[in-house]
This record gives C-alpha cells, structure tokens and sequence, in this order.
C-alpha cells in the first residue's frame, strides 16, 4: 500500500494537490507542512500544519511521502530546493497523475511530478523529476521536460521539442515542434515560440489593449 502523503505548502497548489490526491487518487494527506518562518496556522483542511524543521518528528520518513506542493516561485527554484531539503531528510517524493490525463503504454515521470487532469502527454515525451503540468496541456511526442518546469493551463510543446531544467511556460503558450528552450526561461501567456531560446531567455506575448468603446455601448436596448 502506498504510504500517507505529506503537502508541503498551505497555498492554492497544496490546496490542489490534496484534493486530487485525496479525490482523485484515492491517497491519503497526512498533513502539511511549510517552514517555520511562514508558519500562519496550526490546521488546514482539518489536517495539522508543522513546521518543516520539526517534520521527521511528526510524520517520520519511514513511514511518509512528500509532494512539494508549490508554483513558479523564484521561477520554479524554491520548489527545487525544498524537494532536496526534503529527499536529505530522507522523504520519498511521490507524484501524482491525474486519472483525467491522457498517457499511453511507457509514460513515466519522475518523482514530484504534479499531471493534472485534461493534461495529453504523447508517446515517446519523456518528463524529469519535479515537474508541474497544471491542466490541459499538450506534450507532442519525442518532447523532453526536463527537471523542475512548470507548464500552464493550456500550454502545447509540440513534437521533438524539448524544455530545459527550470523553465515555465505560460498559459497557452505554444511552442512550434523542433524548438529547444533553454534552462531558467520564462515564456509568457501566450507567447508563440518559433525559434530556439538560449539559457535564462524571458519572452512576452502581446497584451489585449482595452478598447476605446465601453461595454455599455453595445447593450442592445
């Protein structure tokens, strides 16, 4: 039997992540845990919060998973960080794959991986270790994810394209098939990437301008 799972983080992606995992997954949340510092409540969800450095005494190792449960901050470094500090303390990091995805015969992720649901993972796409699909996207086939990304909603990576350890990649964003993203890159809501992005790379897509008129002014009296 699969081992009780420890949240790290109190945020709207812990929040995410227990309901998959107690709803979806059939897993049960033992607890959350954040460091000490941000220590704001004693219970979330009727589970209690610990301390992070207090962890191993509360919910030992032995007998516990972790899922680092937290975005892009610090552009995905702080989820890197915390899932060494928790693998040092000897955690298991487990994943979790919503039953909603869509994977075929040999996917496989690597430990702290977050697959939510509507997420289409393609034949021969080869995901790393700490990586975050949040929903709907499209990983073509041959597509490398490397460790510590971070995809949203509605994000495609075309087919043999590949995205380098630390990057996130906006909602909707699209990235054309043969494009290799270099590492810690930001590509923004809605971008469309057609050419290769060198390492720490930061692409902006085009903002909606308000128009001049006021909804008002198309009400059909």
């Amino acid at each position: 039997m699969s081992k009780p799972v420890v949240l790290f983080g109190t945020g709207d992606i812990a929040e995410l992540a227990w309901f998959c995992l107690t709803q979806d997954a059939g897993r049960r949340v033992a607890g959350f845990t954040v460091d000490k510092a941000y220590l704001e409540k004693s219970e979330f969800h009727g589970l209690p919060v610990v301390p992070f450095e207090d962890i191993q005494e509360r919910f030992p190792p032995e007998e516990h998973e972790m899922l680092i449960a937290v975005g892009m901050a610090d552009v995905n470094r702080l989820r890197a960080r915390k899932c060494s500090e928790a693998t040092e303390k000897g955690y298991s990091l487990t994943s979790y794959v919503s039953s909603h995805a869509t994977t075929f015969p040999g996917f496989s992720c690597g430990p702290n991986c977050f697959i939510g649901s509507g997420n289409t993972i393609q034949p021969f796409a080869r995901l790393g270790a700490n990586v975050m699909l949040v929903a709907n996207t499209y990983i073509g086939h041959h597509v490398v994810i490397e460790d510590d990304c971070l995809l949203g909603a509605g994000a495609v990576v075309a087919g043999q394209s590949s995205v380098g350890r630390g990057t996130f990649i906006g909602a909707n964003a699209t990235i054309r098939d043969h494009v290799r993203i270099g590492r810690h890159c930001i590509v923004g809501a809605g971008c469309l990437l057609l050419n290769d992005a060198p390492d720490f790379s930061v692409f902006r897509g085009p903002a909606a301008e308000p128009a001049a008129v006021s909804s008002r002014d198309l009400w059909r009296l």
